[in-house]
């Protein structure tokens, strides 16, 4: 038994010898003042590691590790077979889903896509050079808006104005939309900008920079006009800016007018979520201007984006937005992680987290803090209720 289930009878004994006068009063204190040791040394290892553990919890989740890298720039294109003087060499874009992420290595003229497995911490090459250039000549490009869906990636290549598919096994390549499609819609010679969005559904949104209308393309390749020219005009005045997609909705970013936008899909009308007093409200950098890049509807609910003024990462609750945005990283944050760069590219979902790329610097996440409180509570409960054997 422990101290506290014997204290009575110690205590009671040793009070007796004392009154009495027993010789062996001395070695029964001693005895005594050993269980005592004894109970609060095991007292103080039990809740001082438990102590230790929320200390280390607690600083885990608090900022001192805004963000990690998940791979590295150069072990993204050392897979993709590329040498580090190759032309134009740059890690455009990443789409993710789940545990494994796709980037987009590219080169002047040509590119790979390579897979990271979060779950093995190993890379392959999905699309090589090669099958890139059996497709197209042009500079393979994802920027913004690539996708997983199902079993291929999708998105559009702002250097040849096509929209392409990738079987994540064979890494074949495959149109999607071809230029002479989205020639015949607009009437006139694309070109899709770096503003596009895909689904999980595999359905896609790119800005034309040429009509200034948002095009839409469809999971069997069609393409069809989802905001036209004058729509655009009128809500957004957009002809560069950040583009969004979640299921029933677009959001745009205008570096026109400073602003974010929904658009309905549909009811099909627009209105105003965010205006630049709101979002700098939220920075330090107050200025009466701020821009928009990357953009991502989460699983969580919320949209990600990057503002590109301020070089925030900041988000808002999707289904309510009014009074939801808030920062999620600052620009001093993003300067102090790993990366020591504060200009997020394409923002993605990875492992559960939101994720982004640094074109010369990697693939970079936000670790999962409620983990890391989930863990330490659960050690905690363990180390406090262990039984003695």
């Amino acid at each position: 038994m422990g101290l506290a289930d014997n204290r009575n009878d110690d205590w009671g004994s040793w009070f007796s010898l004392l009154g009495n006068g027993e010789p062996n009063f001395v070695n029964y204190a001693t005895e005594l003042i050993g269980k005592v040791v004894t109970s609060l040394d095991m007292f103080w290892k039990k809740y001082t590691l438990a102590l230790s553990y929320i200390f280390f919890t607690v600083a885990s989740s608090s900022g001192a590790t805004t963000y990690i890298e998940v791979f590295s720039y150069p072990s993204a294109t050392n897979q993709a077979g590329f040498e580090s003087d190759a032309r134009g060499l740059f890690l455009d874009a990443v789409a993710a889903k789940g545990d494994k992420a796709y980037g987009f290595v590219r080169v002047i003229g040509g590119g790979a896509i390579i897979e990271y497995d979060g779950a093995s911490d190993s890379m392959r090459t999905v699309t090589s050079n090669s099958q890139w250039n059996a497709a197209s000549l042009n500079t393979l490009g994802g920027f913004h808006g690539a996708a997983v869906a199902g079993s291929n990636i999708v998105f559009s290549n702002t250097f040849d104005n096509q929209s392409y598919k990738v079987d994540i096994a064979t890494g074949e390549v495959s149109t999607l939309a071809s230029q002479s499609d989205f020639n015949s819609l607009t009437g006139g010679s694309v070109n899709l900008t770096a503003a596009s969005a895909f689904t999980s559904a595999g359905n896609g949104f790119v800005l034309d920079g040429t009509s200034d209308s948002i095009i839409g393309i469809g999971v069997n390749g069609s393409v069809s006009s989802v905001i036209g020219t004058a729509d655009l005009a009128s809500l957004a005045s957009m002809t560069s800016g950040m583009l969004g997609a979640s299921d029933n909705a677009l959001y745009l970013g205008s570096n026109n007018t400073d602003t974010i936008y929904k658009w309905d899909l549909a009811s099909e009308t627009g209105s105003t979520l965010f205006t630049t007093a709101e979002i700098e409200s939220l920075t330090d950098d107050v200025d009466g201007r701020v821009g928009f890049a990357g953009f991502v509807a989460a699983p969580d609910g919320r949209g990600y984006f990057y503002e590109s003024d301020s070089d925030y990462l900041m988000s808002f609750d999707l289904a309510n937005p009014s009074g939801s945005l808030r920062v999620e990283l600052t620009e001093a944050e993003l300067n102090d992680g790993p990366a020591a760069n504060d200009r997020p590219g394409q923002l993605t979902w990875y492992g559960g987290e939101l994720a982004w790329t640094i074109g010369r610097e990697g693939f970079y996440a936000v670790p999962e803090p409620s983990s890391s409180v989930i863990l330490g509570l659960v050690g905690i409960l363990c180390l406090v209720n262990r039984k003695r054997m």
